[in-house]
């Protein structure tokens, strides 16, 4: 006995002060903890098969939901199989079997997707409109006068808005449009 005595004053000797400090604060926090675990303990033990209840509730509202989210991920899991089940990778190169066999070049149709269409453009034609003839300038103002909007004069003339406008404010400069 002697023997653990000793020990224990050499541990005791080889402590500082604030080291025994903090020993002798966190033992006096650990005994306050378990007084209260304890208190708890007593208190709620009339309550103890409402907690069960309770807790049976929320374990089956998680094993539900858990359930729940097994089977979405294991249907979307299969649909996206099912969907790529005729589709053909072969690096950056994707292709689709159809039922008839033929196959749909996919990555090719991707491609031509974002190119622009080819407009084309007549070399003979100049930048510049070619002058109104006089009868057609008559028409945009007999339209203009007769109540019509510039934009469905030019639906009805064929003639762009712009010279639409231009005749008309033409027009209006000398008297003749209202």
């Amino acid at each position: 006995m002697t023997n653990g005595g000793e020990q224990f004053q050499q541990v005791q000797r080889g402590m500082s002060w604030s080291s025994r400090l903090f020993m002798i604060f966190w033992t006096a926090i650990t005994i306050i903890m378990i007084a209260i675990a304890v208190m708890m303990y007593v208190s709620l033990v009339p309550h103890f098969f409402l907690i069960g209840w309770i807790m049976l509730i929320v374990v089956s509202v998680l094993v539900a939901c858990g359930i729940a989210l097994i089977v979405t991920f294991t249907i979307a899991q299969a649909s996206i199989w099912w969907n790529r089940r005729n589709l053909i990778v072969a690096g950056e190169v994707v292709a689709y079997r159809r039922s008839d066999g033929s196959f749909e070049h996919l990555s090719a149709v991707h491609v031509s997707a974002g190119l622009l269409p080819q407009v084309r453009s007549n070399e003979d034609e100049g930048d510049e409109q070619p002058e109104p003839r006089e009868s057609d300038d008559a028409t945009i103002i007999e339209l203009y006068n007769r109540g019509l909007t510039l934009q469905s004069v030019a639906q009805a003339t064929g003639a762009t808005y712009y010279r639409c406008q231009k005749v008309v404010a033409q027009a209006k400069k000398r008297g003749l449009a209202s």
